[in-house]
């Protein structure tokens, strides 16, 4: 809470028109604009949430709580990351401004003159204006923070069961074993698409992304979706469809991605869902009938239908590399550009 017997240092921000501040010794850090994944059973002050170099970190709804009414994310706007007691945060505002410090005769205690105004601690006066000093501490209710921990946690445990599979296939493959039942096998990681079931194996198999919504990329090729942050790095994410001559996927929207590559994260694929690794006798693999069996990424079909890619080439399709000559700089950069 801001005393007045003392300097306010608060960080300016807009929202709507409006100047505002938030606590300085909240504030951890300012991000760049970055896609919100809807958060199931939050409360409706919870806009979503964002991926932080891997941790979820709720986005506050902080337009709605303060009736200036709802807008899509602009490439403008600035995250802010603020930590209240145990909980870290994000407030998305239009722009953050910078730190400011007032004096104490520039700030009023606003408790007196406006009796029971919500979220406002205090209102430091500027050569810009007044500008409104919001304590986050008192932006949720008890009800809406047990809720919005709640959510948290379920979010987390779906993210972690996602990658149950990898995790297991880390662990058996770091572990020596003299079992001749599996020489002549090879192991894939299965997952559907449109109703299809894939197998791609799961040495090229990175790690999988809980559902989310990639920020598409004006004048992209149709087998782009998007891009997605990666732990802080920008990755490009391909529909699989048209990639093996099956149209495009029915939905971009919150879709879980698995990632793949060698070493390291090359790019991503939008799947329905992610199912199982199973091992298969790469001599039972039939060639694709038709059409199909010019479709360079896939190796072959099992007789349950099991559709299974090659790694290799998919890594190195030239449709997922950027054309260095094309001049078409809205083209999603692999990684590896």
């Amino acid at each position: 809470m801001v005393s007045v017997s003392a300097e306010a240092h608060f960080l300016e921000v807009t929202l709507g028109g409006h100047q505002y501040g938030l606590l300085a010794a909240d504030v951890r850090e300012i991000l760049r604009a970055v896609s919100v994944v809807p958060l199931p059973s939050a409360p409706a002050v919870v806009e979503g949430v964002i991926d932080v170099r891997g941790q979820l970190v709720p986005v506050l709804d902080i337009r709605s709580r303060f009736q200036l009414g709802g807008r899509a994310v602009a490439v403008t706007d600035h995250f802010v990351l603020c930590q209240i007691d145990a909980r870290t945060v994000a407030i998305r505002v239009d722009e953050a401004r910078g730190f400011r410090t007032v004096a104490a005769e520039s700030v009023t205690d606003v408790r007196g003159p406006v009796p029971g105004a919500a979220y406002v601690s205090g209102v430091a006066r500027l050569e810009s204006g007044l500008v409104l000093i919001h304590d986050l501490r008192t932006f949720l209710g008890e009800a809406e923070a047990v809720a919005m921990d709640a959510s948290l946690r379920s979010a987390s445990s779906f993210e972690s069961a996602s990658r149950t599979v990898l995790d297991d296939r880390a662990r058996r493959l770091a572990t020596a074993t003299t079992r001749t039942d599996h020489a002549d096998t090879i192991e894939l990681l299965t997952f559907a698409v449109n109703g299809a079931r894939y197998g791609i194996e799961t040495g090229f198999a990175i790690e999988v992304l809980r559902a989310t919504t990639p920020a598409r990329v004006p004048g992209t090729p149709p087998w782009w979706v998007g891009v997605v942050n990666l732990h802080g790095e920008i990755l490009a994410v391909a529909d699989l469809c048209p990639l093996v001559g099956s149209g495009r996927r029915n939905s971009t929207e919150l879709v879980p991605v698995l990632v793949l590559g060698g070493d390291r994260a090359e790019f991503g694929i939008a799947v329905d869902r992610v199912e199982s690794a199973t091992r298969v006798d790469p001599t039972e693999i039939l060639a694709l009938p038709g059409e199909r069996s010019g479709a360079g990424v896939l190796r072959g079909v099992m007789r349950d239908g099991l559709l299974i890619l090659d790694g290799t080439r998919l890594l190195s399709d030239p449709r997922l590399f950027l054309d260095q000559g094309s001049g078409n700089g809205d083209e999603p950069h692999r990684r590896d550009q």
